[in-house]
């Protein structure tokens, strides 16, 4: 850490120990205030975040949970609206050369190994960038979950490679071998501008012999309404309005067979169908935001379907004094999409004409690109980019732990992962086919395919790991360590007339890391703790795929003073290092959780783009810093009023120049992404008395700033990818309310999403050519107007 650094974090370390140290002593005083006040107790959320149970508020980490209750109570149905409730978190959808990233602390890259693990119950399923048509990480449907836990911070310990800025685990119920339970929910909305959504999903478990076995079924079907209209620019007539519409459905099944005190047996199975009609990115030049109008003036739609079957069985032994865990699990997934290419395509051929040695060819147009494209272009289809991906995991893990309540806890353990990707594109444009052939001098696929590509991945993840916790009195000092060895490889056939002929490439890298983590936490009293950590998270590396020798492609090369692309990249490392307490007030009416934290990431993986070649490469560029703090406050004053408060900022730079000849790849002082900084959520509730149940108002504001400072991107001409009508994601406000009656069974409600229709533009972005003048955009849901029932037993 620098000296500007341990300032900040000294500061930060100060004030949230003093906060702890000032609360401890008034905690004796709690009760009778809290009695006297009339207070309620808020419930507690019990989490596995370190492999065993525990109330999230006895973690020394920070930690976001949300149970099932929670979950309804907010109206989470996605991902995006996780992110909506959890500071730190971060989420960009994907783009045409993007795919979805998700970011924890900062920490985000768009090229090599993810940097956030994404869990199904014990199952990592997050994804390898494989390239610009990656399909990225798969996201479960929030229904039928027993908890979202989003563990801030590298969790490489514990969960291994791809878990550098934190884990997003998604946590299934477990069938109950002595109770019927059920749990339905319903729902029908309206968007405004746009169409009619609806839901509809129903679960259940029941005993099939007390004490010995059980089954818990779920299935769910969810229609989102799209809102953006797609148009034919020309003529302005309407193709399809609400294009991007979309849906999705679940079905899980699990058992749980427990033959004797000593064996519990459960098998499960998820599966998940997510399409879209289309993409919900529309064109900023043509979209009116302040007034709902958001157009897309596409040639092709761009549906997508994604799919994926998740077969597990977790075996438990309870032994004398301890408890082995085996999970053994098959991740396969298949996603599909078709992408418009036409407007890069017109700019493709543009360029490549524009550079003709001999002169432009006849039919085909020069530089600049128009803004409509050519009449006779569209009428003939445009062009397409078919994409396939598949990713097949097989995990292995087994773990022992010690139980009970001794001075000394510990867990071991041992992990195997093969994680397959596969990922094809088929780029056809049958109007300009032979022109491209004509222009590059090499043939087609099928006569019409420019570009083919069938790229096969395989990650191999062999570990062992350990944790251990002494605790001396009041306090308590923990350890762990995980030793890897990782294997990469690929293989890649490209063919086509932009790759000149068939071209056969393979690459590997083979690395063996070691991430430790220490904490030490002081237990002031059973309702205050403080604790400080620091942990290492690690990235493997990887192999690039060579750029297609073509002049743009060259000419972008040799402006970086490069004739070829590195073969391979290394690793990345980051090291967190954190201060935080959680303190319960008011005989547990209100509870605090505060964490500050700085992070040294060396080494990043980083995509740099080439000027007008539909290539890039990914190399080591130099490090970064990211400094912030994590702050949670809940208080249920009467039993009638529930209060929250989640606050979180982010400042990620990076910390080094790293230029190639004179080209700036990564600026000092820059900002590493356009996550939003400033991330700050608000709930208030208010319930009463009403008929067998309660009447209840609840209101959400969610806030999202503006990332200020330098974006080297937009700010700095002589930097790789400069992008001169770049813009940066505007901040917002999003309020949310909804009103209700509940009782323990039943709660109806109907509710108010966008209230006031916050538009603000976000992931600006063109296709990877400066030729390209088309701009498109994404932005919050419209308003939308909805009734839920949801039921329980």
């Amino acid at each position: 850490m620098n000296g500007e650094s341990v300032k900040r974090m000294t500061w930060l370390s100060l004030g949230v120990c003093t906060a702890a140290l000032m609360a401890a002593p008034a905690l004796a005083q709690a009760g009778a205030t809290a009695e006297t006040a009339g207070a309620s107790i808020l419930e507690e959320i019990i989490v596995t975040a370190n492999r065993r149970v525990e109330s999230v508020n006895r973690v020394a980490a920070s930690v976001a949970a949300l149970d099932q209750a929670a979950l309804d109570k907010q109206g989470i149905r996605n991902f995006t609206d996780i992110v909506a409730q959890t500071p730190g978190l971060s989420f960009a959808p994907p783009s045409t050369f993007q795919p979805a990233n998700i970011a924890i602390r900062g920490v985000r890259s768009t090229v090599g190994g993810a940097t956030t693990g994404i869990y199904i119950d014990d199952t990592p399923i997050q994804a390898r960038n494989t390239g610009p048509q990656n399909a990225g990480d798969a996201l479960p449907t929030i229904f039928d979950l027993d908890r979202v836990e989003v563990l801030r911070g590298p969790q490489g310990t514990l969960f291994g490679s791809g878990s550098q800025g934190g884990s997003v685990r998604f946590i299934s119920p477990t069938p109950d071998l002595n109770d019927v339970k059920a749990y339905a929910r319903a729902e029908i909305t309206s968007t405004d501008s746009g169409g009619i959504g609806y839901e509809g999903g129903v679960a259940t478990g029941t005993p099939i012999i007390e004490d010995r076995l059980a089954v818990r079924l779920s299935a769910s079907y969810r229609h989102e309404a799209g809102y953006v209209d797609r148009i034919n620019e020309r003529t302005g007539a309407m193709v399809d309005k609400d294009a991007n519409s979309s849906s999705a459905h679940t079905m899980k099944a699990a058992a749980l067979f427990a033959p004797n005190d000593v064996w519990r047996i459960t098998p499960s199975v998820n599966f998940q169908e997510t399409r879209a009609k289309d993409s919900s990115q529309f064109y900023a030049r043509l979209s009116d935001r302040s007034d709902q109008k958001l157009i897309s003036g596409r040639t092709l739609a761009q549906p997508s379907k994604d799919r994926f079957y998740l077969p597990a069985l977790k075996l438990e032994a309870y032994l004398d004094g301890m408890t082995a865990t085996s999970v053994t699990s098959n991740f396969t997934r298949r996603q599909s999409v078709i992408l418009d290419y036409s407007n890069l395509d017109e700019g493709v051929a543009r360029l490549y004409n524009t550079n003709r040695v001999g002169g432009p060819l006849p039919g085909i147009g020069v530089l600049p690109l128009p803004i409509l494209l050519p009449e006779a272009f569209v009428a003939a289809g445009g062009a397409e980019n078919v994409v396939g991906n598949r990713q097949d995991n097989f995990t292995q893990e087994i773990r022992l732990q010690s139980d009970g309540d001794g001075p000394f806890s510990w867990l071991v353990g041992g992990f195997f992962q093969r994680a397959k990707q596969v990922n094809t594109i088929a780029v056809n444009d049958a109007y300009y086919a032979d022109e491209f052939e004509t222009l590059l001098g090499f043939r087609n696929v099928n006569g019409i395919t420019r570009y083919f590509r069938d790229y096969h991945g395989e990650d191999e993840q062999l570990a062992a790991f350990a944790n251990a916790d002494y605790q001396l009195g009041d306090l308590k000092l923990s350890g762990g360590i995980r030793a890897a060895s990782m294997k990469f490889s690929y293989e890649e056939e490209l063919n086509g007339s932009f790759t000149r002929g068939r071209q056969f490439t393979t690459g590997k890298q083979k690395e063996s890391p070691i991430t430790p983590k220490v904490s030490l936490t002081w237990n002031a009293s059973d309702d205050a703790m403080v604790y400080a950590s620091a942990a290492k998270g690690f990235r493997t590396g990887g192999a690039n795929i060579p750029i297609t020798p073509t002049p743009p492609c060259l000419a972008a090369l040799s402006q970086l003073g490069m004739s070829s692309a590195p073969q391979t990249y290394d690793s990345d490392t980051v090291w967190n290092y954190e201060v935080g307490s959680k303190i319960s007030l008011f005989d547990r009416a209100m509870q605090v959780n505060a964490s500050a934290y700085h992070i040294d990431w060396s080494n990043i993986q980083s995509g740099v783009t080439l000027s007008g070649c539909p290539g890039a490469f990914t190399t080591n560029l130099g490090s970064a810093n990211s400094d912030g703090f994590d702050l949670a406050i809940s208080a249920k004053p009467t039993d009638a009023l529930f209060l929250s408060l989640s606050a979180g900022y982010n400042r990620s730079r990076f910390a080094e120049t790293v230029t190639s000849n004179n080209i700036i790849l990564a600026q000092k002082d820059a900002l590493v992404s356009d996550s939003p900084p400033w991330q700050i959520a608000g709930t208030v509730e208010y319930s009463l008395p009403l008929d067998d149940g309660d009447g209840y108002i609840r209101g959400i504001h969610q806030y999202a700033s503006r990332a200020g400072g330098l974006f080297a991107k937009y700010d700095t001409p002589t930097s790789s990818g400069y992008d001169v009508n770049g813009r940066r994601n505007q901040g917002y406000h999003l309020t949310n309310l909804r009103v209700g009656w509940r009782n323990e069974d039943f709660d109806l409600s109907i509710f108010v999403d966008n209230l006031f229709n916050s538009a603000p533009q976000l992931n600006y972005i063109s296709n990877a050519f400066p030729t390209d003048t088309t701009y498109y955009a994404n932005t919050l849901r419209p308003r939308t107007i909805g009734v839920t029932l949801t039921a329980r037993h």
